[in-house]
């Protein structure tokens, strides 16, 4: 016999054996398809439930913005705006004008830089008076101009007139 030759093997020549390897066989094959059935469907079921609280939270967005959009509730007081109405009518593209790029626009009626910052009227806060209250706030507001409207700043990236307004251990 030669030791190559496994086909002619004694062993896999006995009838019991034959019998055993071809249920073993048929057994493993069910065995492997029940396995991918499982698999196959846990990743159905998998993205069923994806989908459905993917859907779930798009619902669930659209109602909270239908909810904002619908205003205030009678426990909140409704805002009133001094601005015109938003435009209903949007054409699909459009010309701007630069020197006044907000106009047809609720922003078309704020005011222009540092002058549509509003600020309360300075009063007694603490062991501060309202004296020194107004004082701190002229300094934020004068703080704000510099770091959000001055072109040096904004455009020229210089930063050493708003470093400037810093105590001189803090720059």
């Amino acid at each position: 016999m030669d030791e190559h030759d496994i086909e002619s093997h004694p062993d896999l020549m006995d009838p019991d054996w034959q019998r055993h390897a071809e249920k073993e066989a048929w057994t493993g094959l069910r065995r492997g398809r029940r396995r991918a059935r499982r698999r196959r469907l846990a990743a159905i079921w998998g993205a069923v439930v994806i989908v459905v609280a993917a859907a779930g939270f798009y619902l669930w967005k659209q109602g909270t913005r239908a909810e904002e959009v619908a205003g205030s509730t009678p426990a909140t007081p409704a805002l009133t705006t001094t601005t015109a109405p938003a435009p209903t009518d949007l054409p699909d593209s459009g010309h701007v004008d630069l020197t006044r790029p907000f106009l047809d626009t609720p922003a078309q009626n704020w005011p222009e830089g540092i002058a549509g910052l509003k600020i309360p009227a300075p009063a007694k806060v603490g062991s501060f008076s309202a004296k020194q209250v107004g004082e701190a706030q002229e300094q934020v507001k004068h703080a704000v101009e510099i770091a959000q409207f001055d072109p040096d700043t904004q455009v020229g990236r210089h930063p050493s007139g708003s470093v400037g307004l810093f105590a001189p251990d803090a720059r």
